[in-house]
């Protein structure tokens, strides 16, 4: 493995010969003859620091690489979490299908919105529920129809 080849006459990061390597967190590997660097977390991503603790938003930095690991569905799951995150490049028909659409915009009762006195949780599950029958008649219909559904948005 590339790791143990690397590993090969030990790593060195206190060479006094070279004291450039420590503050650039530089060590050398395979007999001191390859120079190793640690790469900042978060401009070369894991799935963890890009999707989970969103470490270059935070910075506001765009990252060099991102790297899906431990994403569910194997590599679909993967392009789906990197589509998400508009770093997947696809072709222009992916995001603009031409047929076979269907959308609707959700009828919401104003008092469901805005109830008398205080928005409690009852009140807010009253509101959720109302929009999520009407989401899945339109998975229903959608469904027969063969389409596929445009999400509204919805009020939380």
């Amino acid at each position: 493995l590339f790791k143990d080849v690397l590993k090969i006459g030990g790593l060195h990061y206190n060479d006094p010969s070279k004291p450039w390597l420590k503050p650039k967190r530089l060590f050398l590997g395979y007999n001191k003859t390859v120079v190793i660097g640690i790469l900042p977390v978060a401009s070369f991503c894991s799935g963890h620091t890009f999707f989970v603790q969103r470490m270059p938003r935070s910075k506001r930095i765009h990252p060099y690489s991102v790297h899906t690991t431990f994403q569910y569905s194997g590599a679909v799951g993967k392009t789906h979490r990197l589509r998400e995150a508009l770093l997947w490049e696809d072709d222009e028909s992916y995001f603009n299908p031409t047929s076979n659409l269907m959308a609707y915009i959700p009828t919401i009762r104003r008092d469901l919105i805005r109830p008398a006195g205080v928005m409690d949780v009852a009140s807010h599950f009253e509101l959720v529920h109302h929009q999520l029958l009407q989401l899945r008649t339109a998975f229903l219909l959608a469904k027969r129809l063969k389409r596929i559904l445009v999400l509204p948005r919805l009020v939380c």
